[in-house]
């Protein structure tokens, strides 16, 4: 991922509507799938730390790790917490029995070889831990954007439930999201005048007005989620649970 797009992320992502509906998604699964887990956060793929700076008053304690050394630099100033740049297979030896949530928020479409990715995390987890995902949806709505972030996919529900088909995981839920607003973004990734520039993801700060009725229509679906799935949206989630 271009250098320039964590300078992006790390200026918008606390006010962005994106970033924050999708927080508040996050939470939601966190207080009802995971109510009695606040001991310890890992974040793998912390990005510039918008989600664990959010996340940290709920945790006793937070961890993040990222990959790359630009991302790394903006969240070791925004976390209260430890950050760590590498591959979180060599850096968090030792350290497994501390986390009892582990999320990957829009994660696995960076890791070229996802499936390896996820059984070696899913391998080091104590029982009991629980791993929540996000990924980007739908691969027939790939462009630029996915371009410029670094990725090698986009998934169905069901390309994404066979990374964990074999691994000693319980699924608690799976469903899309950022469903209310598809046919709005379907649209401007197919109309906008980046369509062939790589070189740049579609992120931009909005107006106010604009920033509010997107965040408020994203934001609805924290509600329904917890009561129903979706079997369409720009993105997916999963709440997966390691076995005994």
């Amino acid at each position: 991922m271009d250098p320039n797009e964590f300078a992006i992320h790390a200026a918008i992502e606390d006010q962005h509507w994106w970033f924050r509906a999708r927080r508040n998604i996050i939470g939601a699964a966190l207080d009802k799938y995971a109510p009695q887990q606040r001991k310890h956060l890992l974040e793998i793929g912390c990005g510039t730390g918008g989600n664990l700076r959010y996340f940290a008053p709920r945790f006793g304690a937070v961890t993040g790790v990222d990959a790359a050394p630009s991302a790394v630099a903006f969240a070791k100033q925004r976390v209260p917490g430890e950050v760590f740049c590498g591959d979180f297979r060599e850096l968090l030896r030792g350290r497994w029995h501390d986390y009892d949530i582990v999320l990957l928020a829009d994660v696995l479409e960076h890791v070229e070889h996802d499936h390896d990715f996820l059984h070696d995390l899913v391998a080091e987890l104590k029982p009991g831990t629980t791993v929540i995902i996000t990924v980007p949806a739908h691969p027939w709505l790939w462009s630029p954007h996915d371009a410029a972030l670094g990725h090698h996919r986009r998934y169905t529900l069901t390309t994404l439930r066979a990374l964990w088909e074999k691994l000693p995981v319980q699924t608690h839920f799976t469903s899309h999201f950022n469903t209310l607003l598809l046919p709005l973004i379907a649209v401007a990734r197919y109309l906008s005048p980046q369509q062939t520039n790589t070189s740049h993801s579609d992120l931009q700060q909005h107006g106010p007005l604009i920033d509010r009725v997107l965040y408020a229509t994203f934001n609805a679906e924290t509600f329904w989620l917890r009561h129903a799935r979706f079997p369409w949206g720009c993105s997916a989630l999963a709440v997966l649970q390691k076995r005994s």
